[in-house]
């Protein structure tokens, strides 16, 4: 055996018995893999005395080759509540003391109450509710689309339509009864072209060559004259004014712009430079009523001398070189001056104070109702807040007028002012 020449072959049935084996005489490199068969070990042959420490490995013992009956007694041993004992073929039998005390639970002893503190539960463990869970998520999906439990989301959980899953053009529920099935008679991939759309040659070649009605002759040249021509009056034997933008002192008075040059209604006001035209420049009477826009001749406009004051007026300039005409109360003379007797006093809302030629009023301006052609004053600064006494005397049918206004407020205001010639003079303080 120590020389290892005793193979499994050579030992018997049975033929190794606890006498044959010294205390410890087998270790692990005697043995061969798998020799220690059931067959080769007599009943009680085993013992631990026999074997040395670490020698029988689960490679050296074939798979049920130790049985119950291959062990020696005392092999097994029984702890505490544990008893060990054989049966009729000699197996072990291992048993439990059912009927042993427990001395302690927990470390607690006599008539001990199990509960969750005892145990050492979470209060989750025997309540099972999701709201004792120590470490619980803030939120959660508590129910999809109104369901809870086991929910199966589909398309139709969903409300989507069939072709949300089928994809198909069959499935759309308003899907167009016709469509385009064929161009020019022609299906597939279809190549337009302009013979295919009936175009006439030009669509597709841009060139003047292919109209079919191009006109039998053009244009060669303007005036003798080809590519990019620059026309002006000379080339086209216009005179002095057609090709200038206003017409100079200089031409006027060297003559070099005839009557003949001139077209009907050809010069505009662009075309006369300030204070070109002087008076000798005019014919007599040439300046009449039609050929004035209205309002073009204010008092700057009239020269020194134009209107002469005569008994009891006097005429004199304001700022704006406008004339101011002032007539002395010996002026006013009901026999001379047909003047018209003055009203009651009236009350105006958003009145034009031009309007206003004979009459007392009592004139308001507001945003609804604003007035025009008003007097300012302190507190009366506009024509949608203004409160005024109005005084107004007229003659000759409202040819001359005198007006005084009077602020109906506390500031205490006092203004007037003339009309005279279809003109109106400033607002001002009386002198």
């Amino acid at each position: 055996i120590m020389s290892g020449t005793v193979g499994t072959s050579e030992i018997g049935e049975h033929a190794i018995i606890r006498a044959h084996i010294n205390k410890n005489l087998i270790a692990e490199e005697h043995l061969a893999k798998d020799c220690v068969t059931e067959l080769k070990i007599q009943d009680g042959a085993v013992t631990d005395v026999k074997l040395a420490e670490g020698s029988v490995t689960g490679e050296k013992i074939a798979e049920g080759a130790v049985a119950g009956k291959n062990l020696a007694e005392g092999a097994i041993k029984a702890g505490e509540h544990i008893s060990v004992s054989r049966d009729e073929e000699n197996n072990v039998v291992v048993s439990s003391d059912v009927t042993a005390t427990v001395y302690s639970v927990n470390g607690k002893s006599g008539d001990v109450t199990l509960d969750r503190e005892t145990l050492g539960l979470a209060k989750v463990a025997y309540s099972g509710s999701f709201a004792d869970l120590i470490g619980a998520p803030e939120t959660g999906v508590n129910s999809v689309n109104g369901q809870t439990g086991n929910v199966v989301v589909d398309r139709h959980t969903l409300g989507l339509a069939d072709i949300a899953l089928s994809g198909s053009y069959n499935d759309l529920v308003d899907a167009p009864e016709t469509g385009v099935f064929s161009v020019n008679g022609e299906t597939g991939f279809v190549t337009l072209t302009a013979d295919a759309l009936g175009l006439a040659t030009v669509a597709s070649s841009g060139s003047y060559n292919d109209l079919t009605d191009r006109p039998p002759e053009m244009v060669t040249s303007v005036n003798g004259e080809t590519g990019a021509v620059t026309l002006d009056a000379q080339k086209l034997g216009l005179g002095k004014l057609a090709s200038k933008n206003f017409v100079s002192t200089g031409d006027i008075m060297s003559g070099t712009v005839g009557t003949s040059e001139i077209g009907e209604h050809a010069i505009i006001r662009a075309h006369i430079n300030k204070n070109l035209i002087a008076e000798e420049h005019l014919a007599k009477d040439c300046v009449t009523e039609i050929k004035i826009v209205d309002g073009a001749v204010t008092g700057a406009k009239l020269a020194e001398g134009a209107i002469v004051g005569g008994d009891n007026i006097s005429v004199t300039r304001d700022e704006d070189s406008n004339f101011v005409i002032s007539a002395s109360p010996a002026a006013i003379r009901a026999d001379a001056l047909a003047v018209s007797p003055a009203p009651a006093c009236e009350e105006r809302e958003g009145a034009d104070f031009d309007s206003l030629l004979c009459g007392k009023f009592l004139v308001t301006g507001t945003a609804e109702d604003p007035c025009e052609n008003f007097p300012v004053s302190e507190q009366n600064p506009s024509g949608v807040d203004c409160l005024w006494w109005l005084f107004a005397l007229s003659a000759q049918d409202g040819a001359v007028c005198i007006q005084t206004a009077i602020s109906a407020r506390g500031d205490g205001a006092f203004l007037i002012r003339s009309h005279s010639g279809g003109v109106w003079s400033p607002w001002r303080k009386p002198a």
